[in-house]
């Protein structure tokens, strides 16, 4: 850096504007896809040891227990919550893929990263860096995480199934349906999973060994046909009643001639009907165009103008 550009920080009122990149991790190697991204965060600092207080309070409540790997490999946790003093266990800062300790910042560095236009990566390890393997942290959740859990067992472990299972209605009800107990032995499956891999499990379908027992949820198409065929029904009964009465025409003009007279009056009749019939039939016929427009217009909304309509096909 130039004596001029240090001389324009310097008299800046001594302030140095810093943005933070976040990136909350379980473990060391955790994929950045399955880590916490936060929101970038902006501060304003003097001095290096300003710079480490206002790291440590942008990112203290993101922290749980500071882990430690013994010599023979055996994992134990610090009771105590983590202070201030421990703070490169749990942050670093990153930029040229170089490393850099919140408690080895000189002035000299504090300016370097406020000259730069680009946020600063930051990593941050809730449970230290000590976890640096996939392995480090299923060994921690076997020996730390599951136990505790298992203590809780009742309402919280309960609690923490329904979270999951309300997220996995919201997200999946318009595509699957299901009994209750399939959705909870869903929840479940994912609650008894690695806790970093449960986001991408709950936008995931089924698992295998679960698929079976779901099927698609019904869809606007699928509602659409449905009532399209009720109302073929509901056409195909008219036709047959028309059929009906074109028989019994039939029936009265092949009659002997010495019936005659009855048989006029009764054809009559029939003629007076029908065309009745036709009436109501002209009135209701336009409105099966709508059976293809779902939740418009009831299914029955037509059927009850049709005369004496009794067949169980149609009815609801």
């Amino acid at each position: 850096m130039s004596a001029i550009e240090e001389s324009d920080i310097e008299e800046s009122n001594g302030l140095f504007n810093i943005t933070l990149e976040p990136l909350i991790k379980d473990f060391l190697n955790q994929q950045n896809r399955s880590a916490l991204i936060m929101e970038n965060q902006s501060i304003t600092v003097q001095n290096p040891s300003e710079f480490k207080e206002k790291i440590w309070e942008v990112f203290q409540n993101q922290l749980k227990r500071e882990v430690i790997i013994r010599d023979d490999g055996v994992l134990e946790m610090i009771e105590t919550d983590p202070h201030i003093d421990s703070i490169d266990n749990f942050i670093r800062l990153r930029k040229n893929n170089r490393f850099m300790m919140p408690s080895a910042i000189s002035l000299t560095s504090l300016r370097t990263i406020a000259s730069s236009s680009a946020p600063i990566s930051t990593i941050v390890c809730r449970y230290s860096f000590n976890l640096l393997s996939k392995a480090h942290w299923i060994q921690f959740q076997n020996k730390f995480i599951l136990p505790l859990s298992q203590d809780r067992a009742g309402a919280t472990s309960n609690e923490i199934v329904f979270d999951v299972l309300q997220r996995l209605r919201s997200r999946w009800s318009g595509e699957y349906q299901s009994e209750s107990a399939n959705w909870y032995s869903w929840a479940a499956f994912i609650v008894e999973s690695d806790q970093y891999e449960q986001d991408g499990l709950i936008g995931r379908p089924p698992p295998p060994h679960l698929v079976q027992q779901f099927r698609p949820a019904p869809t606007s198409t699928t509602l659409a046909l449905e009532q399209i065929n009720t109302a073929s029904n509901a056409s195909l009964n008219i036709l047959r009643d028309f059929k009906q009465q074109l028989d019994h025409l039939k029936q009265l003009y092949e009659r002997r001639h010495e019936e005659y007279m009855l048989g006029h009056q009764e054809f009559l009749n029939c003629v007076g009907s029908l065309e009745t019939t036709l009436r109501t039939y002209f009135n209701i016929i336009p409105e099966y165009e709508t059976a293809s427009r779902p939740n418009t217009v009831s299914a029955n909304r037509y059927q009850e103008r049709i005369p004496e309509q009794t067949d169980v096909d149609h009815q609801h």
